[in-house]
């Protein structure tokens, strides 16, 4: 949740809710930036969990870069159709350093309320999720590019008070994502009108004669290259071999 531990000002006021994004470090991109994209914000409405995959079945192993429970690509998780703030801009990629979308009053001053007042739903991060579920940025389908940020995600209730000198002060209350096992990117494709459109989760493997030879290998839609050696399975029938390393 970030440090709420500092009080805010008794006469302090409620000014906006604002989902800070900041691009990855490399600014890395991916297809045409002259054009505006638009990104909206909808608050998850139902428990973001992970799962558990066997450790690997009939020969199958198990993917190495997952050493527990996690959120897969494929995961989805019910969001309200209404968003709660949107942001339309111009992807400056290289010189963009943050990207500030202003989320709903409604929301923020129920989240300063609660913070201001000490409220059980902010005292630990179990109980803040119960309260608020998460939230899925959701690109408009127009967009033209996609952009890498990092998952250093922050969401800051900002105010502004009198202070003891009597001028104006604003600050905030920053709240972080500490708990990255649920942050996770969620890919969706579209194979119709191409070779591949006969591959689905139902039928995952589909041969390149169907394909007129092509074979791809695409992250996050869970594309790969099987190679087939029919061949070497006659090793297993001669009794003078013995297999130790393959």
């Amino acid at each position: 949740l970030g440090d709420l531990s500092s009080s805010i000002p008794e006469n302090a006021v409620f000014d906006s809710l604002n989902l800070i994004l900041k691009p990855n470090a490399s600014h890395y991109f991916y297809g045409d930036t002259t054009k505006t994209q638009t990104l909206s914000v909808h608050e998850v409405i139902k428990d973001i969990e992970t799962t558990t995959i066997p450790a690997g079945t009939q020969n199958i192993a198990a993917p190495f870069y997952v050493a527990g429970p996690a959120i897969f690509s494929t995961d989805k998780f019910d969001f309200n159709s209404s968003p709660i703030g949107s942001i339309t801009f111009n992807p400056r990629v290289k010189a963009m350093d943050t990207l500030a979308i202003k989320l709903s009053n409604q929301l923020g001053q129920d989240f300063f309320d609660k913070i201001k007042s000490r409220d059980l739903k902010f005292n630990s991060t179990t109980n803040f999720q119960e309260y608020f579920k998460g939230m899925a940025i959701v690109p408009d389908a127009s967009n033209s590019t996609l952009i890498g940020y990092t998952d250093s995600v922050e969401v800051r209730v900002n105010y502004s008070y009198l202070g003891t000198d009597g001028l104006n002060k604003s600050a905030y209350k920053s709240l972080v994502l500490n708990q990255k096992d649920f942050q996770y990117n969620q890919i969706n494709y579209d194979r119709t009108g191409t070779p591949f459109e006969a591959l689905t989760a139902a039928n995952k493997v589909l041969a390149s004669e169907l394909t007129d030879g092509l074979v791809y290998i695409q992250n996050g839609t869970g594309t790969v290259a099987k190679i087939d050696f029919p061949s070497l399975k006659q090793f297993m029938l001669d009794e003078q071999v013995a297999i130790n390393k393959a």
